[in-house]
């Protein structure tokens, strides 16, 4: 996920001077895509799929506010749904983040669904992002850019990511590679802010900013507080490695000891200390039973994904899209991971 978050910033930044910069539709198209091809089933043991994704016919708009659907968890621990509304970056504001479906605004309705259909959803953004240095303005006596001020006082940074990147240079195309014909292992800094190309906040955090009456549509606003998106489905128990004295809520509790267990509390603790507390979101007081926020019994089109992962493709392809239960309920896109594949053993930060 760090890989494609870098991959996102450089085709925004590259591409915007030509006129040649996706939408916030052809990019979330084209990350899922490349998550599904590099977690594609095994052909040898299909029990071992790590995500499946699919997307439904553009006719059946989403009635919740989401662009996508990730449910994550497992038949035995339960399943955590994150609904997720995508936006790019234009310049140095997101101009699109208070679009209104139908006269409501999109925060409001993806938050308002969420908490109609239960606990096991969670309302996100995930910002794309993508710019050159000389984007944002030098501030202070330095003349540090106001994007890096602002990833300077988010939690997390600075971002250590879990695995090194492939980039393509000319110099390897000639001298050759052991990463491949034309790529060399290029390890971004810690500081660099591409680990935000694609970076995620609480959707109660979003709506506590676009509830303010100045610059709610700034990007640094929202730099301050975003992760890089691969924090969503992190094991590290520490929700804020980099802070000295962390609160308890940052910490998982020892008791939680499975993959599902570590990331949904991250969720909750995220989720539940964001802004906007008149939306009734629950707060972690007291003793938490994360059982008691999970959701067991999965919607049709979900257990349709499961049934190909199971290989059961004739069953699946049978079943028009239609048939997925009411159009309130059905994203346009939706992902599956099951977190009983061996593959999500080590830990990932």
């Amino acid at each position: 996920m760090d890989t494609l978050a870098v991959d996102t910033w450089e085709r925004l930044e590259t591409g915007t001077p030509l006129g040649l910069d996706p939408n916030e539709e052809a990019i979330t198209d084209y990350l899922l895509y490349e998550l599904h091809r590099r977690y594609l089933p095994s052909t040898i043991i299909r029990n071992t799929d790590k995500l499946q994704v699919r997307k439904l016919t553009k006719s059946q708009e989403s009635k919740v506010g989401a662009d996508w659907e990730w449910w994550i968890g497992n038949h035995v621990d339960g399943w955590v749904c994150l609904r997720v509304q995508a936006k790019r970056n234009y310049g140095t504001r997101y101009p699109r983040l208070a679009h209104k479906v139908h006269g409501r605004r999109q925060d409001i309705m993806l938050i308002e669904e969420c908490l109609r259909d239960g606990p096991g959803y969670l309302p996100y953004h995930v910002f794309y992002n993508g710019w050159d240095d000389r984007t944002f303005k030098p501030s202070g006596q330095d003349g540090t850019p106001t994007d890096v001020l602002a990833l300077q006082k988010n939690k997390h940074f600075p971002h250590h990511a879990w695995q090194p990147i492939l980039r393509q240079t000319s110099a390897t195309k000639a001298a050759g590679s052991t990463a491949g014909p034309g790529f060399t292992i290029a390890r971004l800094g810690s500081e660099n802010p591409r680990w935000w190309g694609c970076a995620a906040l609480s959707s109660y955090a979003v709506n506590a900013q676009l509830d303010t009456r100045r610059n709610k549509y700034d990007v640094d606003r929202y730099l301050r507080q975003a992760m890089p998106w691969s924090k969503l489905f992190s094991s590290n128990r520490n929700l804020y490695p980099n802070l000295r004295a962390p609160a308890d809520y940052m910490q998982v509790p020892a008791k939680y000891t499975s993959l599902t267990d570590v990331i949904h509390w991250r969720l909750l603790a995220d989720t539940d200390h964001s802004p906007a507390l008149e939306w009734g979101s629950p707060r972690i007081q007291g003793p938490l039973k994360l059982e008691s926020r999970r959701i067991y019994q999965l919607p049709e089109y979900v257990l349709s994904l499961l049934e190909s992962e199971r290989g059961d493709e004739a069953s699946q392809s049978h079943r028009s899209f239609e048939s997925w239960g009411p159009a309130r309920t059905r994203p346009r896109r939706v992902v599956l991971t099951d977190l009983r594949a061996p593959e999500f053993g080590p830990d990932r930060t």
